[in-house]
């Protein structure tokens, strides 16, 4: 799921006593999450095309889909709204595209933006689960504790992309929020789905009401994808 809370962090977040920032701890917190959500299973899954709701602030909800290589970091999302396309992207490890409102393709591998996608595809496609696929040094901060519930944070620095932390619950040990730069993701209502535990709903914000999306999953299908779904569409 590339996830998409608005909620004022720095207001509503409470720092606990500090831990040590190592990378040994983070990697636990992580086996531990791993472990909680499936385990070996993520090893199984070669594929995960996802469809739901999309509801973004000030624009009628639409259908989505999205799909994740799980293999490779590759992902391209389509979003739809009174049945027209609105937004079509995707990325591999060397490119990235967008389908322009005049039907046109912009595509690009400059190496900034790059990263950036990489990113998403490496969020989308659980990566932080799958250390032996996607190398990232991981280290653990402080703890936070939000309306009583305590959360375990982890720093994950990928390889070839930009960075992101995760907020893990400690009581149930689930991801339960991404937070990258200003924008903040909270994932809710897990479920089991090829025996492997994922989020059935993503709230995503920068703190503005009025910038606020929320993502709805329906259904996963966990078969394998061909590599053209992550390339540019023909036009």
């Amino acid at each position: 799921m590339k996830t998409i809370i608005a909620f004022a962090l720095a207001a509503l977040s409470v720092p606990l006593p500090a831990a040590p920032a190592n990378e040994a701890r983070g990697r636990q917190l992580l086996a531990e999450a791993r472990a909680a959500c499936g385990g070996a299973a993520w090893d199984t899954i070669v594929g995960w095309h996802e469809r739901g709701v999309i509801s973004r602030a000030g624009r009628p909800d639409g259908p989505y889909e999205e799909w994740s290589a799980i293999t490779a970091l590759a992902m391209a999302m389509r979003i739809e709204s009174n049945g027209a396309v609105v937004s079509f992207t995707g990325s591999d490890a060397t490119s990235y595209w967008r389908v322009l409102p005049s039907g046109a393709i912009d595509a690009g591998s400059a190496p900034g933006p790059l990263r950036l996608h990489a990113r998403d595809a490496f969020l989308s496609n659980f990566a932080y689960f799958l250390p032996g696929r996607f190398p990232a040094t991981v280290t653990a901060r402080d703890a936070r504790t939000v309306g009583g519930a305590v959360y375990d944070v982890v720093s994950v620095a990928p390889a070839a992309a930009e960075g992101f932390d995760l907020w893990i619950d400690r009581a149930s040990h689930h991801v339960a929020r991404f937070v990258v730069g200003d924008q903040v993701a909270e994932l809710r209502n897990y479920r089991t789905v090829a025996g492997v535990c994922a989020p059935t709903i993503a709230i995503q914000s920068d703190g503005d009401l009025a910038h606020t999306t929320t993502i709805h999953v329906d259904s996963v299908d966990t078969s394998p994808l061909p590599n053209s779904v992550f390339a540019p569409p023909s036009r």
